[in-house]
């Protein structure tokens, strides 16, 4: 007898994506594919992880790219030796290598999490099936996505039109860190926009379980449509709480690198402004200006809606405390929010990045009291 090894339809089947999903997605999608860092693929109205080749193939080609960025960094720095004085040339190349590292590490979490990301994707689309989300309510999510995406896109080309006139940064180090540093902002960008997307279906979510019991309450319709109601509200809670958990998954370890990263590039950055500040070299503290607002603007955004999003669970959360004291409710639809509630539990607090520190609104306050604190010791060295 011969042996044939099962295929994973089961599981290509279960990942159907409605048009609809795609139009709010495709921005995403294609600045991912731009700067070379797809985290799945959409073919067919399915939604599949990459196979072993292509995972193959874009690690292959993320090590050319690091070992074309390193000759050039290395090139770059004995160029600069001459040009800048004091610490600056040292604390460039410590910015460039970790901005090697940090490509590194974001595109081996991208290969590695693919599946993951294509179960949250799934878990978005079974949500909007049961909100039974229509078409004029995703206009103002595709239009914020396309800003959103453009805006990354456009913000390089100034960055570089910037790093290439003011500074004497040759044109093919430039491409190359445009194509090592974009895919981390890109995960940044994907991570909040896709929560964002959550805290959406929340938010209808909340509204159809108060439209089910003030209907329940006054309708006369049979038991079993009433049932079947209230059964649809809870799993789709349960289907939020997946996928606030996936959304968990995929930030926490582009948040820690990306605190990281700003966090050294705002410290590397006044050494820097404070060393050509006395050279009279304007363009590279333009350059440092406009690296310092982009990751500034990236992480607020991505704190603001974790927090959100966490929100807006929480108020979910509340109304099924209240629903379950109210009259004129069956014992099934009492059984749903006990269910409800004890579901809630599982949410104890914000998105967390691997439990090292909570992404919400408190992070910022965090991390720039402790840029203001370093700051401060590096004016004592060159000052005092």
């Amino acid at each position: 007898m011969i042996y044939v090894k099962p295929k994973k339809i089961d599981f290509v089947l279960n990942n159907y994506i409605k048009f609809d999903t795609q139009k709010v997605i495709l921005p995403l999608i294609l600045v991912q594919y731009l700067t070379l860092c797809p985290k799945y693929r959409v073919c067919c109205n399915f939604a599949t992880p990459f196979s072993l080749k292509i995972n193959i193939f874009l690690c292959l080609l993320t090590s050319v790219i690091f070992f074309a960025y390193c000759c050039s960094f290395f090139k770059i720095l004995f160029e600069f030796r001459t040009l800048f004085k004091g610490y600056t040339v040292y604390v460039l190349g410590l910015q460039y290598l970790l901005f090697a590292v940090s490509y590194i590490c974001n595109n081996v979490m991208i290969v590695k999490q693919s599946e993951i990301n294509v179960k949250l994707l799934t878990k978005l689309q079974l949500i909007r099936n049961i909100n039974s989300v229509d078409k004029c309510a995703d206009r103002g999510s595709i239009v914020i996505n396309w800003i959103f995406s453009s805006g990354l896109i456009l913000s390089y080309l100034i960055i570089s039109y910037v790093q290439v006139v003011y500074t004497p940064t040759p044109c093919s180090m430039m491409i190359l860190s445009v194509i090592v540093i974009m895919p981390l902002d890109v995960s940044i960008i994907y991570a909040a926009l896709i929560t964002k997307l959550l805290s959406k279906e929340i938010v209808t979510w909340n509204c159809q379980l108060k439209c089910t019991f003030k209907f329940n309450a006054n309708s006369s319709e049979d038991m079993n449509m009433q049932n079947s109601k209230w059964r649809s509200i809870l799993n789709g809670y349960f289907t939020i709480v997946d996928a606030y958990y996936l959304c968990e998954k995929i930030i926490a370890v582009p948040i820690i690198n990306y605190v990281m990263i700003t966090f050294l590039q705002y410290i590397m950055n006044i050494q820097i402004i404070i060393d050509v500040r006395i050279q009279s070299i304007n363009g590279v503290i333009v350059l440092c200006v406009l690296w310092t607002s982009k990751n500034a603007f990236l992480l607020v955004l991505i704190c603001y809606e974790c927090e959100y999003a966490y929100i807006t669970l929480k108020n979910a959360q509340v109304m099924c405390l209240m629903i379950p004291h109210k009259d004129n409710l069956s014992d099934f639809a009492r059984d749903v929010c006990r269910q409800l509630q004890q579901e809630g539990k599982r949410v104890q607090q914000a998105v967390s990045a691997l439990d090292l520190f909570v992404v919400n609104a408190r992070l910022l306050l965090h991390f720039l009291s402790v840029v203001a604190t370093y700051a401060v010791v590096i004016l004592q060295f060159n000052f005092l």
